[in-house]
């Protein structure tokens, strides 16, 4: 079924063996969120200017991109961020690193510990 899309046919990219070097460990984490109603612009700006920031000082983490979703399902969090993570060894430890521990407690004391619904998951690379 087309929806409407125009199809288009990608070529695969090629790539040099140091960059798939550098990507056989590459590991995302997505953190699913839901903000309480009428909140919106005060979470946004709480996200962008303190958790952010504070996450970023997690070793391992090496960036934040923060989407919305188009099509509203209870399926799926309205909000998503995607972190890379330097390696899949971190994935496994990073739930008890300090600097997370310290993000999480002061987003509770922000939102209390109902406030912001999360769902987390990771993942790794298996092609490009």
């Amino acid at each position: 079924m087309n929806c409407g899309l125009n199809q288009v046919a990608v070529k695969p990219k090629t790539w040099p063996e140091e960059e798939m070097e550098m990507m056989r460990d590459k590991v995302i984490w997505l953190v699913g969120t839901e903000c309480p109603p009428g909140k919106e612009e005060e979470y946004h700006e709480w996200y962008k200017t303190i958790h952010i920031p504070m996450l970023l000082k997690v070793p391992g983490v090496r960036d934040a991109t923060r989407y919305e979703i188009m099509r509203p399902s209870p399926a799926y969090p309205r909000f998503l961020a995607i972190h890379s993570l330097e390696s899949e060894d971190r994935a496994y430890t990073i739930e008890q690193d300090p600097k997370l521990l310290e993000a999480r407690r002061e987003r509770i004391q922000r939102w209390g510990e109902t406030g912001i619904t999360v769902s987390r998951a990771y993942y790794r690379l298996i092609s490009t």
